[in-house]
């Protein structure tokens, strides 16, 4: 089975699917595409701001051209990728306004960084819970139940 793309390569593609937050398809030569966001981590659909995450994704890109940057290829065979819609990076945008976290783990991105840092700062999104968890830490107790 070949790669829909390889890391390193940019193209343009219609979005025809939002799956939650951070992870979008796309149709490339009539094959639909897995992108997982670059460098950040959105909740979970059943996390506070989830569900917002996913919308705020789907109203910026959902049915949209967008120019994909592949990155890394996951374990799920999705394409790790930045993708920018009319030069906008949704991963930038989606830290900015809350709605995920910067994944240090993956990505040492000063923007991303400092998106956080100022979403955090002014307390907005899911900045503004008390103790918001991060969805990795979401995810592995959910494995441990």
């Amino acid at each position: 089975m070949s790669t829909p793309a390889q890391v390193g390569e940019t193209f343009t593609a219609s979005v025809t699917h939002v799956t939650d937050g951070d992870t979008i398809s796309v149709v490339r030569r009539g094959t639909t595409v897995r992108i997982r966001l670059d460098g950040i981590d959105t909740p979970e659909t059943d996390q506070p701001f989830g569900t917002e995450a996913a919308a705020f994704t789907a109203a910026r890109v959902l049915q949209q051209e967008v120019t994909i940057t592949v990155r890394d290829v996951d374990r799920y065979g999705r394409l790790v990728s930045r993708v920018l819609i009319a030069g906008v990076d949704v991963s930038v945008a989606l830290v900015t306004a809350g709605l995920a976290w910067h994944y240090v783990r993956y990505s040492d991105d000063p923007v991303l960084a400092r998106a956080e840092a100022d979403a955090r700062a002014a307390k907005i999104g899911l900045w503004h819970q008390t103790s918001p968890a991060p969805p990795w830490e979401f995810r592995q107790r959910s494995r441990n139940r």
